[in-house]
Protein backbone atom coordinates (compact mmCIF):
# COMPACT_ATOMS: atom_id res chain seq x y z
CA UNK A 1 0.00 0.00 0.00
CA UNK A 2 1.19 3.51 -0.86
CA UNK A 3 1.43 6.00 1.96
CA UNK A 4 0.80 9.70 1.25
CA UNK A 5 1.78 12.57 3.54
CA UNK A 6 -0.95 13.62 5.93
CA UNK A 7 -1.80 16.98 4.39
CA UNK A 8 -1.34 16.06 0.72
CA UNK A 9 -4.87 17.01 -0.30
CA UNK A 10 -4.57 20.33 1.52
CA UNK A 11 -1.20 21.02 -0.15
CA UNK A 12 -2.53 20.17 -3.63
CA UNK A 13 -5.52 22.42 -3.08
CA UNK A 14 -3.29 25.31 -1.98
CA UNK A 15 -0.96 24.72 -4.91
CA UNK A 16 -3.81 24.74 -7.44
CA UNK A 17 -5.28 27.86 -5.81
CA UNK A 18 -1.88 29.59 -6.05
CA UNK A 19 -1.58 28.57 -9.71
CA UNK A 20 -5.06 29.94 -10.40
CA UNK A 21 -4.26 33.25 -8.68
CA UNK A 22 -1.00 33.58 -10.63
CA UNK A 23 -2.82 32.84 -13.88
CA UNK A 24 -5.57 35.35 -13.03
CA UNK A 25 -3.03 38.06 -12.25
CA UNK A 26 -0.51 37.39 -15.00
CA UNK A 27 -2.58 35.61 -17.64
CA UNK A 28 -4.03 38.79 -19.14
CA UNK A 29 -0.61 40.40 -19.26
CA UNK A 30 0.82 37.32 -20.92
CA UNK A 31 -1.90 37.36 -23.58
CA UNK A 32 -1.37 41.06 -24.21
CA UNK A 33 2.38 40.54 -24.43
CA UNK A 34 1.88 37.62 -26.84
CA UNK A 35 -0.40 39.69 -29.08
CA UNK A 36 2.10 42.55 -29.04
CA UNK A 37 4.91 40.12 -29.89
CA UNK A 38 2.96 38.77 -32.86
CA UNK A 39 2.23 42.30 -34.12
CA UNK A 40 5.90 43.26 -33.82
CA UNK A 41 6.94 40.09 -35.68
CA UNK A 42 4.49 40.84 -38.49
CA UNK A 43 5.76 44.42 -38.73
CA UNK A 44 9.35 43.13 -38.78
CA UNK A 45 8.57 40.78 -41.68
CA UNK A 46 6.94 43.65 -43.57
CA UNK A 47 9.99 45.87 -42.99
CA UNK A 48 12.35 43.09 -44.07
CA UNK A 49 10.46 42.83 -47.38
CA UNK A 50 10.77 46.59 -47.84
CA UNK A 51 14.49 46.45 -47.04
CA UNK A 52 15.00 43.74 -49.67
CA UNK A 53 13.14 45.86 -52.22
CA UNK A 54 15.23 48.95 -51.39
CA UNK A 55 18.48 46.96 -51.53
CA UNK A 56 17.53 45.74 -54.99
CA UNK A 57 16.84 49.34 -56.07
CA UNK A 58 20.23 50.44 -54.70
CA UNK A 59 21.97 47.59 -56.56
CA UNK A 60 20.25 48.58 -59.82
CA UNK A 61 21.21 52.23 -59.35
CA UNK A 62 24.82 51.33 -58.56
CA UNK A 63 24.93 49.20 -61.71
CA UNK A 64 23.48 52.10 -63.73
CA UNK A 65 26.05 54.55 -62.31
CA UNK A 66 28.94 52.14 -62.89
CA UNK A 67 27.81 51.56 -66.47
CA UNK A 68 27.35 55.31 -66.97
CA UNK A 69 30.90 55.96 -65.77
CA UNK A 70 32.59 53.20 -67.78
CA UNK A 71 30.61 52.78 -71.02
CA UNK A 72 30.80 55.74 -73.42
CA UNK A 73 28.08 54.44 -75.78
CA UNK A 74 25.68 53.97 -72.89
CA UNK A 75 26.54 57.42 -71.53
CA UNK A 76 25.79 59.03 -74.91
CA UNK A 77 22.51 57.15 -75.24
CA UNK A 78 21.43 58.29 -71.77
CA UNK A 79 22.40 61.89 -72.56
CA UNK A 80 20.39 61.81 -75.78
CA UNK A 81 17.30 60.14 -74.31
CA UNK A 82 17.05 61.78 -70.90
CA UNK A 83 18.77 65.14 -71.31
CA UNK A 84 18.11 65.83 -74.97
CA UNK A 85 21.78 66.08 -75.92
CA UNK A 86 22.54 66.96 -79.55
CA UNK A 87 26.00 66.64 -81.07
CA UNK A 88 27.83 69.62 -82.59
CA UNK A 89 27.32 68.45 -86.15
CA UNK A 90 23.67 67.45 -85.69
CA UNK A 91 20.41 69.33 -86.13
CA UNK A 92 17.04 68.91 -84.46
CA UNK A 93 14.03 68.95 -86.72
CA UNK A 94 10.62 69.45 -85.11
CA UNK A 95 7.54 68.15 -86.83
CA UNK A 96 4.28 69.69 -85.78
CA UNK A 97 0.65 69.36 -86.49
CA UNK A 98 -1.57 72.28 -87.41
CA UNK A 99 -2.07 74.69 -84.54
CA UNK A 100 0.76 73.22 -82.45
CA UNK A 101 3.48 75.64 -81.32
CA UNK A 102 7.15 74.83 -81.67
CA UNK A 103 9.55 75.18 -78.75
CA UNK A 104 11.46 78.44 -78.64
CA UNK A 105 14.72 77.04 -80.02
CA UNK A 106 14.84 78.65 -83.43
CA UNK A 107 18.59 79.21 -83.33
CA UNK A 108 19.06 75.40 -83.28
CA UNK A 109 16.36 74.58 -85.84
CA UNK A 110 16.75 74.88 -89.60
CA UNK A 111 13.53 75.54 -91.47
CA UNK A 112 13.28 73.57 -94.68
Amino acid sequence: MVHFPKNLLKRLLLLSLAAYVIYALLGRRFLDAWRYHRAVCAQREHLEVKIKRYRLQVAKKRYFIRKLMTNADFRERVLREQVGYVGEDEYVIYFREEGEHLPNTEKNVKNF
